[in-house]
């Protein structure tokens, strides 16, 4: 059982610690945006005081306390998960270094560090960090595992639920 929270922490601080240090490498960026992969990829400093693509600018200290609750979440469900169940506990590291990542921005810069911007021209996507991607990465995986063990392609046309 130890294991298994090792295993979960030991992942969150890797995520942790390589968010935080492209976090630093970004506010050292002396002009921004600055092209990596031409127009596609740039790396633009943005110190994002809302939430997810920048809503909710004002709730701040909402967000903070939104981020420490979804750490006691992941927590406690990541208790209900079996030994067996490696994707799942794996997504649920992602979640919690990424979500950790986020709180520490906050409480240090009262802003979520961004920096990563994709796109081409007038069409991009919102400038996110590695703790926003991690998230993202842990929520899809946590849906696919979701997913996949609710669902099989071998049910009956008319049955969404294993046998």
């Amino acid at each position: 059982m130890k294991r298994r929270y090792l295993r979960l922490l030991g992942l969150a601080l890797i995520v942790l610690l390589a968010d935080q240090v492209t976090k630093r490498l970004a506010l050292s960026l002396s002009d921004s945006p600055f092209e990596v992969m031409g127009e596609f990829f740039r790396l633009s400093l943005v110190m994002n005081r809302g939430g997810i693509f920048g809503l909710f600018q004002s709730f701040g200290p909402f967000l903070l306390f939104g981020s420490l609750t979804a750490i006691l979440l992941i927590l406690f469900l990541f208790r209900k998960i079996g030994e067996e169940e490696g994707l799942a506990a794996f997504a649920f590291g992602l979640i919690l270094g990424g979500a950790a990542g986020n709180i520490v921005d906050r409480l240090f810069y009262g802003a979520v560090v961004d920096f990563l911007d994709l796109g081409i021209g007038a069409l991009r996507w919102p400038t996110f960090n590695l703790a926003d991607a991690s998230i993202t990465i842990g929520v899809g995986l946590l849906l696919f595992f979701n997913f996949s063990s609710h669902y099989s392609l071998k049910d009956n046309p008319g049955s969404h639920h294993k046998p």
